[in-house]
């Protein structure tokens, strides 16, 4: 149909920040703009986050100590030159 392209937000990492920071995710960014959330994170046995209850996608993964090195798995290495940072 006529759906508009489904935008994915991808969390990498560890969770951390707590609730009132992932509340201001969806509030801020999944639900004005209809994305869906996957999360890229560490194992865990502990599932208490309200992440892992909004996520559609959870894919766990052993710990990273960079997890820039996971993204070079992705689609390789060249995203470490080729993203550009604003300063602030």
């Amino acid at each position: 149909g006529d759906d508009p392209p489904k935008t994915l937000v991808v969390v990498i990492g560890t969770l951390r920040g707590g609730e009132e920071a992932w509340q201001s995710l969806y509030q801020n960014v999944l639900d004005v703009n209809g994305a869906d959330l996957a999360l890229l994170i560490g194992n865990s046995t502990d599932k208490t986050s309200s992440m892992y209850s909004r996520a559609t996608y959870v894919w766990e993964h052993a710990e990273y100590t960079d997890w820039g090195d996971a993204l070079d798995t992705i689609n390789g290495t060249s995203w470490r030159t080729d993203l550009v940072v604003a300063p602030k």
